[in-house]
């Protein structure tokens, strides 16, 4: 049995149990491309491709402030289960931008989105995080 990636891991460990808040609640998952080429420049076809998603998805850039921004501000209305959710996009993004370079967001698809976070690992794979978001 191979020996799971480290980089993997520690994403892996950093998005456990998080779900992100759309119209649905999806759960984000890691992921790590390591068959696509080190050090390959992400376009939109190659993007569609290494996530398995269909071709003629529109892929457009995602600012990842903006995406980070409703999951990492706490509001006075939160109880313990919403701060803690909070804390740990907040590990969670740290992580990523400890972890990967180059950090990228795409939104894939339309109304129901797929959509990745995206960074290169030191040796020069592609690896992050990628959820489901629907906005009607």
């Amino acid at each position: 049995m191979p020996t799971p990636d480290p980089t993997l891991k520690r994403l892996q460990a950093a998005a456990k149990g998080l779900t992100y808040p759309s119209e649905t609640d999806a759960p984000v998952k890691a992921f790590l491309w390591a068959d696509a080429p080190r050090g390959e420049a992400l376009m939109p076809d190659r993007v569609r491709q290494l996530a398995k998603l269909p071709a003629d998805a529109p892929v457009t850039p995602l600012d990842l402030d903006q995406f980070f921004a409703p999951v990492l501000t706490e509001a006075d209305w939160h109880g313990p289960e919403e701060q803690a959710a909070v804390r740990a996009f907040r590990t969670l993004r740290q992580t990523l931008e400890e972890t990967l370079s180059d950090l990228q967001g795409f939104q894939i698809g339309e109304i129901e989105q797929t959509v990745l976070v995206v960074g290169q690992t030191g040796d020069g794979r592609y690896a992050g995080i990628r959820t489901k978001v629907v906005e009607t």
